[in-house]
C-alpha cells in the first residue's frame, strides 16, 4: 500500500507540470469566457397570440393595439421617402452592385430625378395617373424596380 502512495507523490517532470497547468488555465478561461445562452424574448411555443376575429398578433405587444407606423411624419411610403431625404440630408438612398464589385449608391435626389423621368416617359407613352392604371415589371432585381415603386408613390 505504501508503495502505491509513493508513486502518487513522486515529483513529476517539469514539462508534465507545465502541461497540466496550461490545460487547467485554458479550461478556467474557457469556462469564464464561453458565450452565455441567448434566450428568446417569448415562449417559442406561443410566438403569436390569437385575437378577436381569428387574427393573430405578436406576443411581444403589450396590448391588442397594432402599430400602423413608426414615425408620426411618415405614414405612407411617399412620406417615408421624404423623411429619409430630410433626415439624411440627401444621403445615400439606393445601393446596388455588380458581382465581385463594390456597392454604388444613388442619393435621394438622384432617385427622385430618375423616378420623375420614368413618370414623364410613362405619361408620354399614354399612361394615366389613376388607380385603374397598372404597371407590370418583368426584370431581375435592379435599382430601376425600386425606382418604379417610388414613382408610383410620387
Amino acid at each position: 500500500m505504501f508503495c502505491c502512495l509513493g508513486l502518487l507523490f513522486t515529483p513529476l517532470p517539469t514539462p508534465v507540470i507545465i502541461s497540466l497547468i496550461t490545460v487547467g488555465i485554458s479550461a478556467f478561461i474557457y469556462v469564464l469566457s464561453k458565450p452565455k445562452p441567448v434566450y428568446p424574448p417569448v415562449d417559442l411555443n406561443r410566438q403569436s397570440i390569437g385575437t378577436q376575429g381569428g387574427a393573430r398578433r405578436c406576443a411581444l405587444l403589450k396590448d391588442d393595439k397594432l402599430m400602423s407606423y413608426y414615425y408620426e411624419d411618415a405614414k405612407t411610403l411617399y412620406e417615408v421617402f421624404l423623411r429619409g431625404l430630410r433626415v439624411s440630408g440627401n444621403g445615400n438612398c439606393l445601393g446596388y452592385r455588380k458581382p465581385n464589385h463594390p456597392y454604388q449608391w444613388l442619393t435621394y435626389k438622384q432617385v427622385v430625378d430618375r423616378a420623375e423621368l420614368l413618370g414623364s416617359g410613362l405619361v408620354h407613352k399614354g399612361c394615366k395617373a389613376s388607380t385603374d392604371q397598372y404597371i407590370g415589371i418583368f426584370s431581375q432585381n435592379r435599382p430601376e424596380v425600386t425606382i418604379t415603386l417610388y414613382y408610383v408613390c410620387l
